[in-house]
């Protein structure tokens, strides 16, 4: 696999733990009770089934989300020290900033948190890239 798709995977996989996390939230949120209607009649509908099923639906997340983390914390272990075999620290900030910050930062973000333009970020990108390929090559997903 080359270099940039395993970084950009590392990327696309801490949107998707992200997602999962609030995917949690949201079934939790709905465990918890309703409003109290006092103009009906007061009739219970067998919520414990419901509730069985959302609790067995957040386990069922929860160790597929734990799966990717511990996957997603081998790979970013991997990158930090693919990326540290770079000479240049321009290079390496700008691999940092895009693939490994948390924030998922766009190009324009990564230019100005570290004070250069556009276009000369997409440089140093290239450039990082290219020197990355040379040093390492082709790196296997299950990589150490």
């Amino acid at each position: 696999m080359e270099v940039k798709t395993y970084l950009q995977e590392i990327r696309n996989e801490r949107l998707e733990i992200r997602q999962y996390e609030e995917r949690i939230t949201e079934l939790r949120m709905s465990l918890l009770p309703g409003a109290i209607r006092y103009d009906k009649p007061n009739v219970q509908t067998s919520p414990d089934d419901q509730m069985l099923k959302i609790e067995a639906r957040i386990d069922e997340i929860e160790s597929s989300m734990k799966t990717k983390l511990e996957a997603l914390v081998n790979r970013y272990n991997n990158a930090v020290k693919y990326i540290g075999m770079l000479d240049s620290s321009s290079h390496r900030m700008v691999l940092y900033e895009y693939y490994l910050n948390a924030d998922r930062p766009s190009w324009e973000q990564v230019a100005r948190r570290l004070d250069y333009s556009v276009d000369r970020v997409y440089q140093l990108h290239r450039e990082a890239i290219n020197k990355l390929n040379n040093i390492i090559g082709d790196i296997n997903g299950t990589t150490e």
